[in-house]
């Protein structure tokens, strides 16, 4: 990330309108009270990689600032956070005629169908010109 919160990346690779982008978890991560062992833990990487759309024509090497189409977080966020939630109250509605162990396991049963739901679509969502990360621009080097 950037001082402005920019994420920013350096690209891998690239070919066919898309780059492969390293990029730090720093943001995600500062809160973390095991901060201090990222890096250390091989189960717990300090970096990610991504694969974005390339609309820049950038090359394997250049560090880059990415982007997200219009309001593209907000609606990802709210389809990651409402569908299992509006699984679970289904599931529990759905359950509550066998009473309250059958709105439990209605509810678990529910919001577990909706992450599947989720994970199953996954593909569909992370193909969406839409939804899907890009490259903004290439940040020039003397800027680095």
């Amino acid at each position: 990330m950037d001082t402005n919160g920019t994420p920013i990346g350096i690209v891998l690779a690239a070919e066919n309108g898309r780059a492969d982008v390293s990029t730090s978890r720093s943001g995600a991560c500062s809160g973390c009270s095991e901060a201090d062992a990222c890096g250390l833990l091989e189960a717990v990487p300090c970096t990610q990689i991504v694969t974005v759309r390339n609309p820049v024509g950038a090359r394997p090497g250049d560090t880059v600032e990415l982007g997200l189409p219009g309001n593209a977080a907000l609606h990802l966020s709210l389809l990651v956070w409402v569908t299992p939630f509006v699984g679970m109250v289904a599931g529990a509605v759905a359950g509550s005629p066998a009473g309250d162990g059958g709105s439990f396991l209605g509810a678990l049963a529910g919001a577990g169908l909706a992450v599947a739901v989720l994970h199953r679509g996954d593909r569909h969502l992370a193909a969406s010109p839409r939804l899907t990360p890009f490259i903004a621009r290439i940040v020039p080097r003397d800027a680095e």
